[in-house]
């Protein structure tokens, strides 16, 4: 017999089902955000948290695959987001996921060190073109392939023009005046609009330099931390062209990209950090 003030007790008030709802949300967003700072070394991983994306955690919250629907086609956003050795785990994980629902999968921008596991699991590959890495520390304008370039950047400074960084999001009066300039760019490239999914938009612009703060100020090491890893965590940049007049003439955004994380017992600084370029508009 089933005692009816044990059922009473045990039922949830719509207002605290909703409270654990959301609590569980808060959660699964906070791992998410934590395995994109600790693993996502792809250039599209932080790309994948947009919000008008769907994330997919593993059972045992170990990778995350960010991935779009298309009709019955997941559009997956780069590789999954976990520690190396995770990866075909939660790539089966997601896969079976997906037959649950009669969907089709598309891995879109995979990284060539993992075409063997997506073979093993019966996919095709299709290369669609390659991806320009850079290093600012080696990185050089001599030779005769970037003769172009070089006048370009002379012709640039005999005009008086400078750079402005913005490291986060950038004061409201220069967000305005970004606008303009896109606008106009928008309006003088016919067939031009924004887009996303793998590209940002100017005006999600405040929210994407939030959301990689808050990634940034959660990955800090705490005072009480035992670690004395030192863990190099990029913010969301924004540079501005401006005339001698000080007017903007053109802008880029760049987006993070994650170091994987370093061994626990491992005390050297992590690498392979740096930034992704995203949004480019200028003067007609």
């Amino acid at each position: 017999m089933f005692d009816a003030k044990e059922q009473r007790s045990s039922t949830l008030h719509p207002i605290e089902e909703t409270s654990i709802i959301e609590e569980q949300f808060v959660q699964a967003r906070y791992r998410e955000e934590e395995l994109t700072s600790s693993y996502g070394s792809h250039t599209l991983a932080f790309f994948g948290l947009a919000p008008e994306n769907l994330h997919f955690l593993s059972p045992d919250g170990a990778g995350l695959v960010n991935y779009r629907l298309t009709s019955n086609v997941a559009v997956v956003l780069g590789d999954p987001v976990c520690a190396p050795q995770d990866v075909e785990r939660v790539m089966h994980s997601f896969l079976d996921f997906c037959a649950e629902h009669k969907w089709h999968v598309a891995f879109y921008q995979t990284y060539p060190q993992y075409l063997n596991v997506y073979r093993d699991l019966k996919m095709h590959a299709f290369k669609m073109g390659e991806e320009a890495m850079l290093n600012p520390q080696t990185f050089t304008l001599k030779g005769s392939a970037l003769a172009n370039v070089r006048t370009s950047c002379r012709r640039a400074e005999r005009e008086g023009v400078t750079i402005q960084w913005y490291e986060g999001v950038p004061p409201t009066e220069v967000i305005q005046q970004l606008e303009k300039l896109s606008n106009a760019w928008l309006k003088h490239k016919a067939s031009a609009s924004e887009t996303g999914f793998s590209v940002g938009r100017l005006d999600e612009l405040s929210t994407v330099a939030e959301r990689a703060d808050t990634i940034a100020a959660r990955s800090r090491p705490s005072a009480s931390s035992q670690s004395s890893a030192k863990k190099i965590v990029p913010r969301f940049l924004t540079a501005v062209a401006l005339t001698s007049t000080g007017a903007p003439c053109a802008f880029m955004t760049f987006t993070p990209v994650y170091s994987s994380s370093t061994n626990a017992d491992d005390s050297s600084e992590s690498t392979g950090w740096g930034w992704t370029l995203d949004i480019m508009r200028r003067t007609p």
